[in-house]
């Protein structure tokens, strides 16, 4: 998961209320719905034929690396539950833009593979239980750091 509020999105339109949220289709398969999300957030995405990134299409790492480029330090980037070291990396390169990160605890994951691998790498600010990581998006959404 990433965001960015439009306050705080050099993309904006001025709609204050309004989150950014970059979405990478990696499969030609998602075109269509791409096209959906395309109309209703008014983003452009790209589907792709691409090789598979971290073993993965779509892949976590492309979606945080695409966060990077467009927000920058003005994303938030949580990473939870899940097997393997997809998004990792990512998280690596979207925290050292300056942006705020965060991962899912091994005590309420599922697996914890992907949060594990993004704090090894030193990708991840604050590791929070899943029934904590609302409210740290909801002081992003304020502009709190």
């Amino acid at each position: 998961m990433a965001i960015a509020t439009e306050r705080q999105n050099p993309l904006s339109n001025g709609n204050a209320n309004a989150l950014l949220a970059a979405v990478v289709l990696h499969d030609q398969d998602f075109l269509k719905f791409s096209e959906l999300i395309f109309r209703i957030a008014g983003i452009s995405m790209a589907a792709s034929k691409k090789p598979p990134v971290s073993r993965h299409r779509p892949s976590v790492d492309v979606l945080f690396r695409s966060v990077a480029k467009c927000a920058g330090r003005n994303a938030l980037g949580i990473i939870m539950t899940g097997m393997g070291d997809d998004g990792a990396r990512g998280l690596k390169e979207l925290h050292d833009t300056g942006a705020r990160t965060l991962a899912q605890d091994e005590e309420s994951c599922v697996v914890y593979g992907m949060p594990k691998e993004a704090v090894k790498l030193g990708a991840v600010d604050r590791v929070l239980p899943l029934d904590e990581i609302h409210t740290e998006i909801l002081r992003a959404l304020q502009g709190a750091r």
